[in-house]
């Protein structure tokens, strides 16, 4: 069996990590129905640390909770149909957010008609045409 690839791990929180993957082997939805006994396992750690977390899913998503903030994590996943299993996917390495950082937070402030003003949490300013719109779908 082909282990999943394409895994990415998005940081929601200091605790939350969304995990996902495709399965190559899994093509078609009358495959999916057919194919009950396929599940993945998910192995999670912190980088350089020898204890691993597994979590089972039945999905080509899982989110991990619990996880300790400002700490670089290493995940992988692989598939399991019956008694066979894949080798683990590539590792991927993503870091979990500071504590009482619950992510990227952007402060909008209008100063014109036309002009809007993007703070973020370094204090870095610019001009964004997703946050002009914004605005101008609240009025």
């Amino acid at each position: 069996m082909m282990p999943p690839i394409g895994v990415k791990a998005a940081v929601l929180s200091a605790s939350r990590v969304r995990l996902t993957w495709t399965d190559t082997t899994r093509a078609t939805q009358a495959t999916r129905r057919a194919d009950s006994s396929r599940y993945y396992v998910v192995r999670y750690n912190p980088k350089l640390s020898r204890r691993q977390r597994l979590v089972n899913s039945t999905d080509l998503a899982v989110e991990l909770f619990d996880l300790r903030p400002d700490t670089e994590y290493e995940f992988s996943v692989r598939v399991v149909r019956g008694n066979r299993r894949s080798t683990w996917s590539l590792s991927v390495f993503n870091r979990t957010l500071e504590a009482g950082s619950a992510g990227p937070a952007y402060l909008f402030t209008r100063r014109r008609k036309n002009t809007c003003k993007i703070v973020n949490e370094q204090g870095e300013s610019s001009v964004d045409e997703v946050a002009r719109q914004a605005l101008n779908d609240r009025r």
